[in-house]
């Protein structure tokens, strides 16, 4: 039986692969993750995290660094369903207050279904500003029963 994984696992070896590239920056004392589609694109996003999160969603997705130096770590991927998943983890581990609930976060992440992550990064991607990202992340906690709180 041929499925949509199947096929889309065929299509993805037989032709050319498209790597993403997330960047994490120390600027002024914080650390920005950015999101490019390509090396020298411009950023889809850029979302203020906490680093020792982001180090956690890396060991479950086996991230490696490609570069790395004490301002700047970059990551590529050539998954897209990984990049996908890392902008919507940064965006909402912005809003989330309770610290402890980020593994549940990881396993609603993780069970949601392609169109559903598709939906979540084309509304933060289009988000004008920060506050609207904030509110779309918001959103998505309120909607899995993960609460901001």
């Amino acid at each position: 039986m041929i499925t949509l994984s199947s096929i889309s696992a065929e299509v993805r070896r037989e032709g050319r692969i498209f790597l993403r590239y997330i960047c994490l920056r120390r600027v002024k004392g914080r650390t920005v993750a950015e999101f490019k589609s390509s090396k020298n694109a411009k950023p889809i996003a850029k979302v203020g995290i906490r680093p020792e999160f982001f180090n956690k969603f890396a060991e479950v997705f086996r991230l490696e660094p490609v570069e790395a130096n004490e301002k700047e770590v970059t990551y590529v991927t050539e998954r897209d369903e990984v990049f996908d998943l890392t902008l919507l983890y940064a965006c909402v581990l912005r809003v989330l207050r309770n610290k402890n609930n980020v593994c549940k976060v990881i396993d609603v992440m993780l069970s949601l279904h392609p169109f559903e992550l598709t939906f979540w990064n084309y509304r933060l991607i289009n988000a004008k500003d920060k506050y609207e990202r904030d509110r779309i992340a918001r959103a998505f906690l309120m909607i899995y029963g993960l609460g901001a709180r």
